[in-house]
């Protein structure tokens, strides 16, 4: 059984990196530089089973699962200090 959990938290933490350089490349580009992070939210994440509908998925059909790549993604909105 896969338990992604592991990969989640990497997902999250490259996320937390990625928006740190961006903030602070786009803060470089204003003459600023960044501060304190004043607020960090999770979001835009979804868990479960999603299907392009023709699966048939509970109707009684035999679906089969392909094995392939598991995709993880993590978003975060970070706020930060905006110092001049």
């Amino acid at each position: 059984m896969f338990d992604g959990e592991l990969y989640r938290a990497e997902a999250r933490k490259a996320a937390v990196q990625n928006a740190m350089t961006k903030a602070k490349d786009l803060a470089e580009a204003a003459g600023a530089t960044v501060g304190n992070i004043i607020e960090i939210e999770e979001g835009g994440g979804r868990s479960g089973l999603q299907s392009n509908g023709s699966a048939n998925i509970g109707l009684g059909y035999d679906v089969p699962i392909a094995e392939g790549k598991v995709t993880i993604r993590s978003q975060v909105v970070m706020v930060f200090e905006l110092i001049q």
